[in-house]
């Protein structure tokens, strides 16, 4: 169920995206900069929208991997002014950032986490039960 606090996250994560892509196709996309500063930017706006909205799911994972995808491949293309074909390290950046903003908006890590806390909470509750040692 979709609540307004999830789609006031989505709008401002949107709206980082598009600033974050702004931003980001000011730069030259040479070196390493494409590497680190896509997957970077992808996770901001992920943290952004699953801080805010407290939701995370599959299908907020692909929304978020999307995003973050188009936001790279947009400052490609701003970096080029439209003229030149987007470059490689645009791409490359692109598929990481869909992975980076995919696993952070994912589910599953926060069942993983539920999971091992609650098998944790019953070893400490069976040791708390357990009779001592006799000394020898």
């Amino acid at each position: 169920m979709v609540n307004v606090r999830v789609l006031a996250a989505m709008t401002l994560g949107a709206l980082v995206a598009a600033l974050g892509a702004l931003f980001l196709g000011e730069y030259e996309f040479d070196e390493l900069l494409p590497i680190v500063a896509g997957p970077l930017l992808a996770l901001i706006v992920a943290e952004v929208v699953v801080s805010i909205g407290r939701h995370r799911s599959k299908t907020m994972a692909a929304i978020l991997a999307t995003w973050g995808a188009v936001a790279v491949l947009l400052a490609g293309h701003l970096d080029t002014n439209g003229i030149e074909a987007i470059k490689a390290g645009a791409y490359l950046s692109a598929g990481l950032s869909a992975i980076a903003a995919g696993l952070r908006g994912n589910d599953w890590i926060g069942d993983y986490r539920a999971r091992s806390s609650s098998t944790t909470h019953d070893a400490r509750s069976t040791a708390a039960t357990r009779e001592p040692l006799p000394d020898s």
